[in-house]
């Protein structure tokens, strides 16, 4: 199971790998369609499985991925799945042009790549060090 699923326009893609880079890097395990998806596998299927299995979706925030009706898609599953969201400005955008639900998180707007990667990891750092235990303590 990956913990961060990665919504993206393709035309964002170089900023994607870039994002799927940093979070290796910090150990933070990530799902995204041209790393996760098995060749002749139902690409919508298997984007719907990574959402419901990851813990996380980040939502990177474009012109483009604000008009794809694919990442409208891919929010509207994680919504319905009660995924934590993290949107990511990555070029400058109207906000009104999102989702209204995407439009409701706090973002960081124009801080840069190492900012945002920074940003991100601490975030997600401190979910992990929050999440309660599921292990159950003998007598």
């Amino acid at each position: 199971m990956s913990s961060i699923f990665i919504s993206y326009s393709r035309k964002d893609i170089d900023f994607a790998r870039q994002i799927v880079d940093a979070l290796s890097e910090n150990d933070l395990d990530t799902w995204i369609d041209w790393q996760s998806i098995p060749k002749g596998e139902d690409w919508k299927q298997e984007i719907d499985r990574g959402i419901e299995g990851a813990e996380t979706f980040i939502f990177l925030m474009s012109p483009d991925s604000a008009k794809s009706e694919i990442c409208n898609l891919e929010i509207a599953h994680a919504l319905n799945n009660n995924k934590r969201i993290i949107p990511i400005v990555i070029r400058d955008t109207n906000p009104q042009d999102f989702h209204f639900e995407i439009r409701k998180k706090k973002y960081p707007e124009g801080t840069g790549f190492s900012a945002e990667i920074k940003l991100t990891n601490s975030t997600l750092q401190s979910k992990i060090r929050s999440k309660p235990s599921t292990q159950t303590l003998s007598r």
